[in-house]
């Protein structure tokens, strides 16, 4: 008789062993499972924050430029950019808004001097800067994130070439 309690005992204790073991491994999988998820979850608004940095930072350095001087778009470096001209006692001053290497970069120089583009400061990761002239006074602008996802802004100027921001 002994030798069936034993071998019920032992079995009683396979038994609970064997859902302690059980619970330990699906804790573990959703452990696992949780970290995947925040992880996908930080990412995402990782490189949605960045879009809309580099979209805040543009947009709020057009309407600055556009209430003190000149907006023009054009090429600078491997790629389009914007160029914000304006005047501090009669000197011509340029903000010059542009990607290099994977950087929204800025470059604030005197209009007469020229740099290359490794000699502006990062701003914000950003894969490609692309400006559009609609219009006159009607500029689109697309931020491209490197990984691919768009964003632009339309933006109405008021101070274009030619028209001296001031006077």
């Amino acid at each position: 008789m002994r030798r069936g309690r034993d071998e019920r005992h032992i079995i009683d204790m396979i038994f609970v062993l064997a859902l302690f073991a059980l619970f330990a491994i699906a804790s573990v999988l959703l452990i696992a499972i949780g970290v995947s998820v925040y992880r996908q979850g930080a990412e995402a608004m990782g490189e949605n924050n960045t879009v809309r940095t580099s979209y805040a930072y543009v947009s709020e350095k057009i309407r600055r430029a556009d209430a003190e001087g000149l907006i023009e778009s054009g090429s600078f470096g491997d790629g389009d950019a914007l160029f914000l001209r304006y005047y501090i006692d009669d000197i011509s001053y340029t903000t010059t808004l542009y990607v290099h290497e994977g950087m929204l970069t800025e470059l604030v120089a005197r209009t007469d001097l020229s740099f290359p583009p490794s000699a502006g400061q990062p701003v914000t990761a950003l894969g490609k800067l692309k400006c559009q002239e609609l219009s006159e006074d009607l500029l689109k602008i697309t931020l491209i994130e490197t990984g691919g996802e768009e964003r632009s802004l339309l933006a109405h100027v008021r101070s274009r070439a030619g028209n001296r921001g001031g006077d």
